[in-house]
């Protein structure tokens, strides 16, 4: 009787099963269960149904019990191990898994299920193993190949995957299933071409699958093909049009779409799309506020404030209208209208972020930042790690230029969203406003390490690399901006970092492929002179002038054209005939004369500059005795210095020393010799035409030979008598050093007559390695002469220069003893030289002439009388003095600017309470 009874509500139980009414077969095998609480085929089906509702727990019970009764029954054993997993006890269901497997070794259920479900925990290798052994027992089992292929999707290795899935198309063409794997792994794989493809085909064979027609459309949403997604979301609404997440994203595809067709000036369309949707939901409020807020994104906005007030009639204290509404109104500038809906809303809700988040926003816009920042502090209390907040909190404190505390919250942000691209280049904008470039490089890279195309940030970040000056890098970067994208502003961008580094003929190849024609005319004469530049500086200067014609006939503006023209020759060729000859076409009443007058009285040659400056001199060489009187000073300076280091030494002198009572004489018996020679020349000189340079030359030549020749055999017999007086003193004695110092300007004076001398034939420049500081040597150890003091500050004393070190030295003696000279009445006259390193020097080296070039800047200043302006400009002429009658040659300033010329180098006088001179000599590539 037991027996037909169990039969009798087994078969019932069975019955409701396939009728889909679980919870009445639940109460039958209770029944079955209380007549034989054995049967384990009543446990496991009521267990069944429990994993059916999700009643994990119980179902485990069940299965527990059943495995009591029979612990090696398969069925049971994949059941509870499905249980398992699904409640989240992975590790507890692979263990049953195993152990049915124990049992079962080749059971084909429980090696696809156990597969499956180490599939979904991220086990993939274990998956893929288990699958493959299930697969060599059913090999075109199509939902065995199916998640065999899913699990090798997670893993990357897509091909394989493809391979598996065609398989199980070709065994059955219409699996729903076997489409919805392989969009998503092409969709995985960004093959989103094919993906729509198998998305067409799936719904061709089932029209009305919601989740097919969802997921195309969400595929058509992420690449912006939002007209075809409300197509297919249309579809799926007509199947179930309360279907909320269809609606969803209907409304995000709506929205995208209204705001293209709007740019577009599509307006008619676009309201038709929204039109649509709210016919489905007229009373939504949510579907009314997508569609005011599209209006918004498109700046429809008086469109878009009839629908919020559309909206706010069906509910006018909703909270989230408000806010939408406020922020539309502030976004159109109506902010005292937007901050009474702020207002309203916040008294409905004092702490809702989102109005609090726009409220500080307009407040922000209208530059209350201080009153915005409350409203974020107030709203980082309640959500301290609101991305929004924390964003349009650190905007603020940048406009208040609370730098370090807006980078503070901006680092903040990375830790929370290290992804997030908004906040990253926020993040680099403070950083290169408060010039911390280390960290914005480091955020840069971050950034294209996320985004490697990104094109900004590469524009961006190849400029700021350029500005600190780490070319290799910026190279490498605008670079990779020209592999995705040509642009002729980054290329010259990119040629200017090729120059700094020396890359020359990289750099002409970047220009050179710009299209000039393309350009607007001045960034083509930018590309011009940059092309000029870059070829003179590869000695090509014939191809160096093309380019620089080119861009001085094609300019609006000739005058700066020739001025940026000549100062990149320059840069290459100091003296450049060329450059002089371009700066000699601007008038004087342009606007660039000064610029122009400026450069020319560095760089011409010295007959030139006589010719430009000779016009503004009142008196000329007009008789003989102007040039006796200059040669005659200009000589019997030098031996006046020799004349007062010998008799300090013999004021000094305890006893008469024989040996310096001869050197003395000597010297007085040249001062005579010279002025005998220099009366018995008068009658033999003619009178030289006061404009006539080579005239005036030719006469200073012969008479230095004259002279000099004779003084310079005179101071070698002195300087003989010299080396034998010290050679008797002790280097400790105290007129061993003065005696050293005598020995100094022997040399100085011998090297001044031979530039003297040089004047007319060419000075010849003596290169060696030297330290800075010995220039400097004999003022260290005398600081104070006559009645000056004189004050060093030698900051590069320890660089080294190639340079004629003996000349150097006599230029800068020459204009102490100028000094001296011109301020003898001075009783505290004090002489500042210092001494430093410069790396392109204004109005030496083009501010915007790329490269580096590095200067010895000596600069020599007094307190003294100074240069009158109306004699700045030809002070560097021969036989052109500021002194009094019988007190100067006018030879020692020429005499210096042609010897530094020689060197590359330059002097400019810019004293304006005293005289001071600066001294520009180039130190050698080599160097530096």
């Amino acid at each position: 009787m037991s027996s037909d009874r169990l039969e009798t509500l087994m078969n019932q139980a069975e019955e409701l099963l396939k009728a889909k009414k679980s919870d009445l077969a639940i109460p039958l095998f209770k029944q079955i269960l209380q007549i034989d609480p054995k049967n384990i085929e009543a446990l496991k089906k009521q267990a069944d149904i429990f994993v059916g509702l999700e009643k994990y727990e119980r179902a485990i019970d069940l299965y527990q019990q059943a495995l009591h009764i029979d612990d090696k029954n398969i069925d049971v054993l994949r059941w509870y191990g499905k249980a398992l997993a699904r409640s989240g006890q992975h590790e507890q269901a692979f263990a049953i898994f195993r152990q049915a497997l124990d049992i079962a070794p080749d059971d084909f259920d429980i090696m696809r299920t156990y597969g499956s479900f180490l599939s979904k925990a991220g086990y993939c290798d274990q998956a893929i193993e288990i699958l493959k052994k299930s697969l060599d027992i059913q090999p075109h089992h199509v939902p065995n190949l199916n998640a065999y292929a899913q699990v090798l999707g997670q893993k990357g290795e897509y091909e394989k995957a493809f391979v598996i899935l065609d398989l199980s198309l070709k065994i059955e063409p219409a699996h729903i299933h076997t489409f919805a794997i392989y969009t998503n792994i092409l969709v995985k794989n960004n093959q989103y071409s094919k993906a729509f493809e198998f998305f067409r085909k799936a719904l061709e064979h089932e029209p009305n699958n919601i989740i097919t027609l969802n997921q195309y459309a969400n595929l058509l949403i992420k690449n912006e093909r939002y007209e075809e997604a409300c197509e297919i979301l249309e579809r799926s609404l007509e199947i179930n049009l309360n279907n909320v997440r269809t609606l969803d994203k209907y409304g995000i595809a709506l929205r995208r779409c209204t705001e293209q067709l709007m740019k577009n000036e599509q307006y008619e369309r676009a309201s038709e799309k929204f039109d649509k949707l709210i016919k489905i939901k007229s009373n939504d409020i949510i579907i009314l506020n997508n569609y005011a807020n599209a209006l918004v994104g498109t700046r429809s906005y008086e469109k878009a404030f009839e629908i919020f007030e559309q909206s706010l009639q069906i509910d006018c204290d909703n909270v989230i209208t408000l806010s939408m509404y406020g922020r539309a109104l502030a976004k159109a500038g109506q902010y005292e209208t937007a901050f009474k809906l702020f207002k309203q809303s916040l008294k409905l809700e004092p702490n809702n972020v989102i109005t609090l988040t726009n409220y500080a926003e307009a407040l922000a816009a209208t530059g209350y930042f201080i009153r915005a920042t409350d409203f974020f502090k107030r709203i980082l209390k309640m959500k301290d790690n609101d991305v929004i907040a924390l964003n349009g909190y650190a905007r603020v404190l940048t406009k208040l230029e609370r730098y370090d505390k807006a980078i503070d919250i901006f680092k903040r942000l990375r830790i929370i969203e290290p992804l997030n691209i908004e906040t990253l280049t926020n993040f680099i904008n403070v950083l290169l406003i408060s010039e911390r470039y280390h960290e914005a490089s480091q955020a840069f890279e971050h950034l294209l390490s996320i985004e490697s195309n990104n094109l900004n940030a590469l524009n961006k970040y190849g400029v700021i690399l350029v500005e600190i000056r780490k070319y290799e890098r910026a190279c490498e970067i605008f670079e990779r901006y020209l592999g995705i994208q040509s642009n002729s502003y980054i290329s010259f961008r990119y040629a200017e970092s090729l120059e700094q580094l020396g890359r020359f003929l990289e750099a002409i190849s970047q220009l050179e492929a710009v299209e000039l024609a393309q350009l607007p005319q001045y960034h083509a004469n930018i590309i011009r002179l940059n092309l000029g530049r870059l070829y003179y500086r590869i000695k090509q200067s014939e191809k160096g002038n093309e380019y620089f014609e080119a861009a001085i006939a094609n300019s609006d503006d000739k005058d700066i054209t020739l001025l940026y023209s000549a100062r990149s020759i320059l840069a290459s060729n100091p003296h450049s005939e060329k450059a002089v000859e371009m700066l000699q076409q601007i008038a004087e009443n342009s606007p660039r004369y000064a610029q122009a007058f400026e450069m020319l009285t560095l760089n011409l040659s010295e007959e030139d500059y006589f010719d430009m400056v000779k016009s503004n001199t009142k008196t000329g060489l007009n008789d003989t005795e102007v040039l006796n009187r200059a040669m005659y000073h200009k000589i019997a300076n030098e031996i006046s210095i020799l004349k007062g280091i010998a008799y300090r030494i013999l004021r000094h002198s305890e006893q008469e020393d024989p040996l310096l009572s001869g050197i003395i004489q000597d010297i007085e018996d040249v001062f005579e010799e010279v002025d005998r020679r220099r009366a018995a020349q008068k009658s033999e000189i003619e009178t030289i035409p006061h404009d006539h340079y080579r005239n005036i030359l030719a006469v200073i030549s012969k008479t230095a030979h004259d002279i000099s020749d004779f003084v310079n055999n005179q101071l070698a017999i002195i300087e003989s008598k010299t080396r034998r007086a010290m050679r008797k003193l002790q280097p400790h004695n105290a007129h061993y050093s003065q005696f050293e110092k005598l020995l100094t300007q022997l040399e100085l004076t011998q090297t001044a007559l031979s530039d003297l001398k040089a004047i007319n034939e060419g000075i010849t420049i003596k290169n060696h390695r030297f330290k800075v500081k010995k220039l400097f040597e004999k003022w260290e150890t005398t600081p104070r002469i006559d009645q000056a003091q004189i004050v060093l500050d030698i900051q590069n004393g320890d660089s080294e220069f190639n340079g004629d070190e003996e000349k150097i030295k006599s230029a800068l003696n020459e204009l102490v003893e100028n000094s001296l000279k011109h301020n003898s009445d001075q009783q505290n006259l004090t002489i500042r030289i210092s001494s430093q390193d410069v790396i392109n020097p204004l109005g030496i080296w083009g501010r915007t002439i790329p490269g580096e070039q590095k200067y010895l800047f000596i600069e020599f200043a007094d307190n003294g009388k100074g240069i009158p302006e109306d004699r700045k400009d030809w002070i560097f002429q021969p036989l052109k003095t500021t002194s009094q009658e019988g007190k100067g040659s006018g030879l020692g300033l020429f005499i210096i600017r042609k010897t530094l010329s020689k060197m590359n180098g330059y002097i400019r006088e810019t004293g304006r309470n005293g005289a001071r001179f600066e001294i520009y000599i180039p130190y050698t590539k080599e160097e530096v």
